[in-house]
């Protein structure tokens, strides 16, 4: 009875300890998650797909989007610019802002490298972001499919 007691009490910390480091999206909510194709108009042009995901900030703290798995593809979150003009001002957010990161997946083998989430999930992606230098994810159940689009 003893050595049960000690092990789920070494389990319960166990448990507290990574909690501490690797938290639940709590700064973030999920808003919408659309994914687009677009064909080359060019003969051996490179196709792509285009992922935008609507992110409302509930953090006043700073938050730095920097991975988002899809299936075992990794790539690199960008703010896209959701003004009408054009800056080479860094884009800028905070407590309340709703922002939209963007995440193109090229046809070409270069296009992203895979790697294994660091963390098993349900749904289509996975986004890493850091708040005070602790990790968090969201995980993104579904991104709805929108008509795509061929381009010149």
């Amino acid at each position: 009875m003893k050595i049960k007691f000690s092990a789920c009490l070494l389990i319960l910390f166990f448990l507290f300890f990574l909690s501490s480091f690797c938290k639940k999206s709590e700064s973030v909510l999920l808003i919408d998650a659309t994914s687009q194709y677009s064909a080359s108009g060019i003969n051996g042009g490179i196709n792509s797909t285009e992922y935008f995901f609507k992110i409302k900030i509930l953090s006043g703290e700073k938050i730095v989007f920097d991975s988002l798995w899809i299936g075992k593809k990794v790539f690199k979150p960008y703010l896209a610019n959701n003004k009408p003009s054009v800056s080479n001002q860094p884009i800028s957010f905070g407590k309340n802002d709703t922002i939209i990161l963007r995440v193109s997946d090229l046809s070409s083998k270069s296009s992203a490298p895979f790697s294994n989430p660091p963390i098993q999930y349900e749904g289509n992606a996975l986004l890493r972001y850091k708040v005070k230098n602790k990790i968090s994810y969201l995980i993104i159940k579904t991104i709805k499919s929108i008509e795509g689009i061929n381009r010149p």
